[in-house]
């Protein structure tokens, strides 16, 4: 394992409450404020450039991104529910109605090359309600045209989502079982689960928390610690190759983007807690050049 302390951590962005679900697209980067109401767009090649803010309606907080194949712009709602779809013209229209379906908030999510898109329901009905008045959350797949359908149940609080290129497979975050998910991937059909990696025994504070995760094109994942105040890379089998210490904060999401992909970007708040987080925009977002490239989504 080797401990990531000789790289610079750089800081490329700040002033979100809780920046989330960062993508790498049409060489951008991408992200929710969760608690901002917005979806942000900046470009790193431009040191100083003011990011761009698509406005959601007040009270949503976008959490997982994705495209469908003419480029308009999907977000989860978590508190509606809903999938909401950026128009070409910037008007915002319902795509997806997750609801009966979704017990809790709609969460992370990842787009496949057809358009289909696959949310996580964390099973979680209220901000902060991490240790009770959780149910056993889901993974839903909407259809390009918007169609809703159950695939997974009985999962603990599912969070950040990863496909390889090939669209082969799709790794899940459990964030409370500490363990990343694989699923076969058959078009837009889910097959039976294995276990990518455990990171800890779950009933341990001190075991990793996985919440925004990002694949490497040796097959590692990079995970987001959102407790453990660091990013580490984990082989397929649970070893953890590298830990990139962030220790003043949390990070969020991680995504590999930049020229050749090996820049890594990461998302950080301050406190996970919600009401900490609204009392300023204190969230960041980050950047530190790997080793290896990135593939697949996001």
């Amino acid at each position: 394992m080797r401990n990531r302390t000789d790289y610079e951590v750089e800081r490329v962005s700040d002033g979100y409450f809780f920046p989330e679900g960062i993508r790498w697209h049409r060489e951008r980067v991408w992200f929710g404020d969760v608690r901002g109401a917005a979806v942000w767009v900046l470009d790193p090649a431009v040191r100083g450039a003011r990011p761009r803010r698509i406005a959601m309606a007040e009270g949503a907080c976008p959490a997982g991104l994705g495209w469908l194949p003419d480029g308009r712009l999907l977000v989860a709602d978590m508190p509606t529910r809903r999938v909401l779809r950026v128009e070409q013209d910037g008007t915002i229209a319902t795509h997806a109605t997750l609801s009966p379906s979704c017990r809790g908030f709609a969460n992370d999510a990842i787009h496949l090359s057809d358009g289909t898109f696959v949310v996580g329901d964390m099973g979680i009905k209220s901000f902060g309600a991490l240790g009770s008045d959780r149910f056993p959350g889901r993974l839903l797949v909407v259809s390009p045209d918007g169609k809703v359908a159950e695939v997974i149940d009985d999962l603990d609080t599912p969070n950040g989502i990863a496909v390889p290129p090939d669209e082969s497979c799709l790794i899940l975050a459990e964030t409370l079982r500490s363990r990343l998910t694989v699923f076969p991937l058959a078009g837009s059909t889910l097959g039976e689960p294995r276990t990518f990696a455990v990171l800890g025994d779950p009933k341990d504070p001190r075991s990793p928390r996985p919440d925004g995760i990002c694949l490497d094109s040796a097959g590692a994942v990079w995970v987001a610690n959102l407790y453990g105040r660091e990013v580490i890379r984990v082989a397929d089998g649970g070893e953890i190759l590298e830990r990139i210490p962030t220790p003043d904060v949390r990070p969020t999401s991680c995504v590999l983007g930049g020229p050749g992909r090996q820049d890594l970007f990461i998302t950080a708040v301050e406190a996970p807690n919600q009401e900490e987080v609204m009392k300023a925009p204190t969230g960041i977002v980050m950047r530190v050049t790997v080793d290896v490239p990135g593939a697949g989504r996001p």
